[in-house]
């Protein structure tokens, strides 16, 4: 099992098997010195891994932090003045902020009771006479109106068409 391994200056945490330490290897970043952290690869794929991406940035974030404060923070060479971790470290804690609220408030506008899949409870209906009797314009019949009368055409900026008493919005 391969370790994770981070930079001591820029806190850069690396890790996976695409990555291997090799002696004396620095930071390209920063010119850091990577140390390995006791975390194991497969722990921070699995941490870090979200396929929706409603809380894959969530995700990644609550759990970079916590790596950063837990095995990172404590070796007390991490450089705060340094761009990359300040470009992604101090921003991570406002980011997970912003993550969180845009998950919750996505997660309070779901319905409650799942959607019928009634296919009617979804059709607009016509301003005028409240009709469902409606069907959309197609691009073909709005082309030829355009092509036919130009700038007279009624089907400009028009969607539907009520087949009962023929409005078009």
């Amino acid at each position: 099992m391969s370790k994770v391994f981070v930079c001591t200056k820029c806190a850069i945490i690396l890790g996976g098997d695409t990555y291997e330490l090799e002696p004396n290897k620095r930071c390209g970043l920063c010119g850091g010195e990577f140390r390995y952290i006791d975390l194991e690869n497969e722990e921070y794929e699995k941490n870090t891994k979200d396929d929706n991406y409603l809380t894959a940035l969530h995700t990644l974030c609550k759990y970079n932090q916590y790596v950063y404060e837990t095995f990172i923070e404590p070796l007390g060479t991490v450089d705060k003045d340094n761009e990359y971790f300040k470009r992604n470290y101090e921003r991570m804690y406002e980011i997970n902020g912003e993550a969180t609220q845009r998950y919750d408030n996505y997660i309070k506008s779901m319905p409650s009771q799942p959607l019928a899949n009634d296919k009617t409870s979804h059709k607009p209906t016509c301003p005028t006479c409240g009709s469902t009797n409606v069907a959309p314009i197609s691009g073909m019949e709005r082309g030829v109106s355009i092509l036919t009368l130009g700038l007279l055409s009624t089907k400009i900026n028009k969607s539907y068409k009520c087949s009962n008493c023929k409005y078009m919005w």
